[in-house]
């Protein structure tokens, strides 16, 4: 018996997947705030509280550095230097 592959939209996806899991917010917070010009994360971090929970950023900048990167607002680690 063969099952249909199901994939759940990214904007679900985004909505349900904790950046920050000590104070809950969300791949879709990080992304609108990307999205209305930070691009830094102490920009993200004043901007959504991301990064300011108990551990610190510990657990979430590298997902938010990663949100950043492939959104092209950082370059990707080994990706060439633009002239």
């Amino acid at each position: 018996m063969e099952f249909e592959e199901q994939k759940v939209p990214d904007s679900i996806l985004d909505k349900y997947t904790k950046v920050c899991t000590c104070r809950s917010i969300s791949r879709k917070t990080i992304k609108e705030a990307i999205n209305d010009g930070c691009d830094t994360i102490p920009k993200i971090r004043e901007r959504t509280g991301a990064g300011t929970g108990s551990c610190g950023g510990k657990n979430c900048g590298v997902r938010i550095v990663k949100l950043l990167q492939d959104m092209g607002k950082l370059p990707k680690p080994g990706a060439p230097k633009e002239d």
